[in-house]
Order: structure tokens, then sequence, then C-alpha cells
């Protein structure tokens, strides 16, 4: 393939896999609400189909951002380099309106990476404090709970193996 077909390639699929990515990136955010919304709720099997869906969509944006850079990589070079161009700088090479098309699209796939990046920490935030506050209750029922109440070598009450104790009164 020359340089002028790998162009017209380029100029002929970035649109198409740009809004790929913008898709992508907008089903990741959905998926990252319904995780909030399921940690939220302490919703364990809510959890689990987000962080399932999230991993699915970030693989689907990692396979599109291959594409993308396969794209890009080979025409953008000959221009640069060796560095490869950014959506942004290609289209700034472009006629308007392809321009203006490829730069909404580059500003919209922006947004949503800072959006995506932005809920993914919100994400991990709200998982930490849940995880410490299921500690700090676990740390309270072993403690109450230890019969011998003696103390591990943490300084806290170590949960140790269950004591069953009982008394018949039937006889």
């Amino acid at each position: 393939m020359t340089g002028t077909d790998n162009g017209t390639r380029l100029w002929a699929e970035l649109p198409g896999v740009l809004d790929r990515m913008i898709g992508a990136h907008e089903a990741w955010l959905a998926a990252l609400e319904l995780h909030k919304v399921a940690i939220a709720s302490a919703d364990s099997a809510g959890i689990d189909a987000a962080v399932r869906a999230e991993h699915t969509h970030a693989e689907a944006v990692q396979t599109l951002e291959a594409e993308r850079r396969a794209l890009v990589g080979s025409p953008a070079r000959p221009i640069t380099g060796q560095r490869e161009m950014t959506v942004s700088e290609l289209a700034n090479t472009r006629p308007e309106p392809e321009r203006g098309e490829l730069l909404d699209r580059a500003r919209s796939l922006r947004t949503l990476i800072e959006r995506v990046r932005r809920e993914q920490s919100i994400v991990r935030e709200a998982s930490s404090s849940v995880l410490s506050h299921m500690r700090g209750l676990m740390h309270q029922l072993s403690s109450r709970l230890s019969h011998a109440g003696t103390y591990g070598s943490g300084g806290k009450v170590a949960a140790g193996p269950v004591v069953v104790s009982g008394l018949d009164i039937r006889q």
C-alpha cells in the first residue's frame, strides 16, 4: 500500500473509529455509574456485574485505540518524523468542513476520557471506603464474639476458632 493509499484509508476510516471510541467510552461511563449505584446500595451482585461490564468496555477501548494507532501511525510518520500525530493535529491538516468535524470528535473523545478517569477515581475511593468500613465492622464483631478476649500479635482481638458451648437441660 502506498502513502497515498494509507492517507485515503486514514481519512475514510478515522471518523468511524473515533465514533466507535466515543460510543465505547460512553458505555464505560454507564457501567461506572451502575458500579457507583451498586456500591451505594451494597449490592454485591450489581458490583460484580458492573466490574465485568467495565472490564469489557475497557477491552473494547483498548482494541479501538490499537486500531486508531495503526490507522494514524503509518501516514502521520512522514509528516512528523517518528512521533505519532494526535487526532487534533491530523484534523488541522484537513480542509473545512472535515477539519471541524474531526476536531469536534477529538474534543468529545478527550472529554469522555477525562470523565472516565474521574469516575474511575470516584469508584476506587468509594470501594476503598466501603472496604475500610467492612474491616472495622469485622474487627468489632470479632472482638465482641471472642470468648477468651485475648489479643493477637497486631494488638487486636484475634478471631480464633469458633467455640461451641451449650448446656443440655433435658436430663
